[in-house]
């Protein structure tokens, strides 16, 4: 078995994404296990907070069709709430 599926195209590391103004840059991509045992990759993808600056890392699914990235890091993350 593949450490991902083959229908899966994910974005080369240092690819550079922009949303509403934000930067976006990966940095990685990693293999995971779903639940039902089958294998993805998840994009590692590096940005700073919109609210202090901070640099902070998240995943999401490389078959992610809609790109909505967190724009804060943990420490700012307000759910709801617009940055």
């Amino acid at each position: 078995m593949s450490a991902h599926n083959d229908n899966e195209v994910a974005p080369i590391v240092g690819t550079v994404r922009f949303y509403k103004g934000q930067r976006y840059e990966t940095a990685g991509l990693r293999a995971h296990a779903r639940k039902d045992g089958s294998m993805t990759t998840l994009v590692m993808w590096l940005s700073k907070c919109a609210d202090c600056a901070s640099p902070f890392m998240f995943l999401l699914p490389s078959r992610n069709r809609k790109f909505s990235p967190s724009r804060r890091c943990n420490r700012c993350k307000r759910p709801g709430m617009m940055a």
